[in-house]
């Protein structure tokens, strides 16, 4: 049974944002796909994880300059090389809730995911791997390593360990991957990614922040995936799927019992105003015509 749609939060502004389908999803991973801060484990490992973690928070929260913070981190770290597979589990066993089955129900409706971090590429390839993402869509920074696996640095040649990194990884990015462009995450290095994305899906299943609450388009409150099935895809596929795929009926209900933890901006006025349709469409097709 499809639950009833919570208080969905709007101020009455102007709204551009339409209900479309996007071609590419970016996620986040740190805080978003999974449940902790990789760079912040590191630094529990390495016995400095009260500093770094304040770090983090300054970094995440105000934006500003991410390849300072970033170095200064790795300096006071100092990573060996086999931490990062520890990471790598820890990642996996913090996996946010239906994050496998929301990214191969996107995956299979044309939908390209993407990983996009600020962490480490070697930590977020397995977890890459058990969500079902290629090793070809993970962009992450790079650590250099010397023969005993001792930290030497990382590789500042790499977009996302610069300045506006996510912003300027997309904008390569359009070059050979075409189409509208989505992206999910806790930080405000997602909403600075604007105009290059055309969708900022702030995400705070794990870690809410003000300002990333006030300025995406829309935010995630508890820590599922399965929003993204009804925000990612236009109302003429998910018509087709709720009335000729009935064995996928079920996760679109779900998605639709997930919503009640969604902020809509009033960008999102019209984007909310077509999934309310489309729940009510369903209800009165569930009541009067299945048994």
């Amino acid at each position: 049974m499809i639950e009833k749609i919570g208080q969905l939060e709007n101020n009455g502004k102007l709204c551009l944002l339409e209900h479309k389908f996007y071609r590419r999803v970016v996620i986040d991973v740190d805080s978003c796909l999974a449940g902790i801060e990789g760079i912040d484990l590191l630094a529990k490992i390495r016995g400095v994880g009260k500093a770094v973690t304040e770090m983090t928070k300054t970094a995440m929260g105000k934006g500003g300059s991410f390849n300072v913070a970033l170095a200064r981190r790795l300096e006071l770290i100092q990573p060996k090389e086999k931490d990062l597979d520890y990471v790598a589990n820890v990642y996996i066993k913090n996996i946010v809730k239906d994050a496998q089955v929301a990214v191969k129900f996107l995956q299979e409706n044309g939908i390209d995911a993407i990983l996009l971090s600020g962490g480490l590429r070697n930590s977020i390839i397995p977890l890459a791997k058990f969500v079902g993402i290629p090793e070809q869509n993970i962009y992450a920074n790079d650590l250099i390593f010397n023969n005993e696996g001792a930290y030497l640095g990382f590789d500042g040649k790499n977009l996302l360990s610069q300045e506006k990194g996510k912003k300027k990884q997309i904008e390569k990015l359009k070059l050979t991957k075409n189409g509208r462009y989505a992206i999910i995450g806790d930080g405000v290095s997602e909403l600075e990614t604007e105009p290059e994305t055309d969708f900022r899906i702030g995400f705070g299943g794990f870690v809410q922040r003000e300002r990333v609450i006030k300025e995406a388009d829309i935010f995630l409150s508890e820590p599922t995936f399965t929003p993204l099935i009804l925000l990612l895809l236009n109302p003429q596929k998910i018509r087709k799927i709720f009335y000729e795929q009935p064995e996928n009926r079920e996760l679109l209900i779900k998605a639709f019992n997930s919503m009640s933890g969604i902020k809509f901006n009033s960008r999102a006025r019209l984007l909310k105003q077509s999934i309310i349709e489309l729940y009510e469409e369903f209800v009165f097709y569930v009541k009067n015509f299945e048994k």
